[in-house]
């Protein structure tokens, strides 16, 4: 396991929070966990893990030349596959009950300091997380304006 790791520089081993496993009934990610280079995230309904790869794979940056991995990662495409990704537009519309979901389902309070911020936010850049986190302390209750891609 350790080869794989480091023959390939990976970091870690992702996977959503449904059970993977083996013919036999073992745990597919056993050995990845026993090393401490697994991560799991918990899946949301709506939303295609293979896409976030997708995503996460194509903004990888070289750390050390500032170059792209993404040929390399796509098995020497030049990147088509990525631009034609970005260029897809989400059939994903969420419903009012899936947005509550997200919400603790709890309003401003009667003397509450409201702080609204709005755009199109990706929350694997970690400058948007940042704001939205600043935002979040600069009152009480955050509301959060989403706008589409398309609209940005």
């Amino acid at each position: 396991m350790n080869s794989l790791f480091n023959e390939h520089k990976i970091d870690y081993i992702i996977h959503g929070d449904d059970p993977c496993l083996l013919p036999d009934g073992s745990d597919a990610y056993a050995l990845a966990k026993k090393a401490g280079r697994y991560k799991q995230i918990k899946r949301t309904e709506g939303v295609s893990s293979t896409d976030i790869v997708g995503r996460i794979l194509c903004s990888v940056k070289d750390t050390e030349g500032g170059g792209d991995h993404t040929s390399t990662l796509l098995n020497g495409d030049s990147g088509e596959r990525c631009h034609s990704q970005r260029a897809q537009i989400s059939q994903f519309l969420p419903t009012s009950q899936r947005i509550v979901q997200f919400s603790n389902g709890k309003g401003p309070g009667p003397n509450a300091r409201v702080v609204y911020i709005d755009g199109a936010f990706d929350l694997f850049h970690a400058g948007h997380v940042e704001i939205l986190k600043k935002a979040r302390q600069l009152g009480d209750f955050l509301l959060v304006g989403i706008h589409t891609d398309h609209i940005v």
